[in-house]
């Protein structure tokens, strides 16, 4: 799921309802997408391929722990990334900042909490097509 300004855009105005507004998106339109268990729900995309911020069904993980993803939830709103993406993903040094989210939240903290210096070792979070 990680968002890089450069490569890949779920929307380009808040809580687009149209899948012309992707580039190069993860997530698939009007798909169910679970936890590695297979049968946890987390989201339901809709025919944008996005899903509305603040409705996970289930949070990503069940603990606090802290990924990094590159997005922003401003305002519960799809809207680009966040521009803290660590240079592309690129750079592990402290001169750059990746935005990350919070495991067991399912609001628009599960995507952004916080945006910590690119040297912060953190798992990422990942979708599985």
């Amino acid at each position: 799921m990680l968002g890089n300004n450069a490569a890949r855009r779920p929307c380009t105005t808040a809580n687009c309802t149209s899948i012309s507004e992707n580039v190069d998106w993860v997530l698939r339109p009007n798909t169910t997408y679970y936890r590695p268990d297979g049968t946890t729900p987390l989201l339901t995309t809709n025919s944008a391929g996005i899903m509305p911020l603040g409705n996970l069904t289930n949070s990503f993980t069940g603990s606090a722990d802290v990924y990094y993803t590159g997005l922003r939830g401003v305002g519960f709103e799809w809207i680009s990334s966040s521009g803290r993406y660590c240079n592309g993903w690129t750079d592990n040094t402290a001169g750059f900042q990746g935005a990350v989210g919070i495991g067991n939240a399912t609001g628009a903290t599960s995507i952004r909490i916080a945006t910590p210096n690119c040297d912060t070792v953190l798992p990422m979070l990942c979708v599985e097509q």
